[in-house]
């Protein structure tokens, strides 16, 4: 269906424009992933839903539910070894009272301190079967998202506080990397190189630490670490360059009224030496499979396709609702507000997700509306 899409590059990026959409999920998508060869798309959402769609003719042809009442999926990957496998990272979702902010706030920070509020998990399910085929629980429990990411070598995944080896059956756990909640986590496209986002709480003041961790995949050992700026107090996403090892992070300041304050910034290599500051109100990003372009919706509305290499926008077009700013309770405090913060804008989000189909043809958003957009450049 999508033959006469040219491959979206620099010199054609302004002619960006909606091709398709797909439509089924009842709340906000969190995460989205493709296939290896780019024909299956996954999307997780807040509903307790991961659905998977054919982009070629645009129909959903699997749901794999979670308990829909508590839990939400915030992480979908395809396994590149075996394509009928579809991991997904599951936590307890909040609280929902849309009609008043105070009341969700109060009800999402009541849900972040409750005993009963349950472990996230991650699960593997068969898409040919339609079920379960493994399930591992994480040792550090709060809610929002989780990390989740296969390498392209088709040996690891990496879920949450720890990587499987994926050549087994059942998957075998190869690392223990962390104590404390990975928020995302992505390898590099050699497969050498595997960053994670964490963050722990310091007792009794409860403060908030929050860290990027880059490890070598051969030994697991921690090769750099980013654990505070005088400029970033929190970091939210994390993405390698295709075939380089610079990361990109999205970052975040530690303030509920900080409405626009989500950062893009590019470390290179891994010592984090030097950092260049891309866009600011982002939020969220992904890279072109060749690395030339950073596609990033903001939270005003708009898609920007960026050069990576020269850090200017290509093109700018209006792509979403504006997210709207939410007004905390007057003397609102907790530890970790950047968490809630993250929470409770995602109601309001314009964009939670985005990726580029392998081939660099197609753009798919997933959005505050819960409908997935396809994006494309006719011929």
């Amino acid at each position: 269906m999508f033959s006469n899409l040219a491959t979206i590059t620099r010199e054609n990026a302004s002619q960006l424009q909606v091709v398709g959409t797909l439509e089924g999920h009842t709340a906000p998508v969190l995460s989205i992933a493709t296939t290896l060869g780019g024909q299956l798309l996954a999307s997780g959402s807040m509903d307790g839903t991961a659905r998977v769609w054919n982009l070629d003719t645009q129909e959903q042809v699997n749901v794999f539910a979670a308990n829909p009442e508590n839990e939400q999926i915030s992480r979908v990957a395809f396994s590149p070894a075996n394509p009928d496998h579809l991991a997904t990272a599951i936590g307890r979702k909040p609280s929902w009272a849309m009609s008043d902010v105070r009341d969700y706030v109060g009800n999402l920070a009541q849900d972040m301190f409750s005993h009963s509020r349950g472990k996230p998990v991650w699960r593997l399910w068969s898409l040919e079967e339609e079920t379960v085929v493994h399930t591992e629980a994480a040792q550090y429990a709060l809610l929002g998202t989780a990390g989740l990411a296969y390498s392209r070598n088709q040996q690891w995944l990496a879920a949450m506080d720890g990587v499987w080896d994926i050549t087994t059956v059942p998957y075998a756990r190869a690392a223990r990397l962390t104590e404390y909640h990975v928020r995302d986590m992505a390898f590099s496209a050699d497969s050498e190189r595997l960053a994670l986002v964490a963050f722990y709480e310091q007792m009794p003041e409860s403060i908030m630490h929050h860290m990027v961790e880059i490890y070598h995949t051969a030994t697991w050992q921690p090769v750099a670490e980013i654990s505070e700026t005088w400029r970033i107090t929190g970091f939210s996403d994390v993405c390698f360059l295709p075939n380089t090892h610079d990361l990109l992070v999205r970052t975040s300041v530690e303030s509920l009224r900080a409405h626009g304050a989500h950062r893009l910034y590019r470390y290179g290599g891994d010592r984090f030496e030097e950092s260049t500051r891309i866009l600011s109100d982002v939020a969220c990003f992904a890279p072109h499979p060749d690395g030339s372009i950073v596609a990033i919706a903001r939270y005003d509305g708009h898609m920007v396709l960026l050069d990576a290499d020269r850090h200017r926008p290509l093109a700018t077009v209006r792509a979403y609702q504006p997210a709207q700013p939410v007004n905390m309770p007057r003397g609102f405090l907790i530890g970790g507000t950047d968490v809630v913060n993250a929470a409770a804008r995602s109601q309001y989000r314009a964009a939670q997700d985005m990726v580029f189909s392998p081939d660099g043809r197609l753009l798919i958003s997933a959005d505050g509306d819960q409908v997935l957009r396809i994006w494309g450049i006719p011929t």
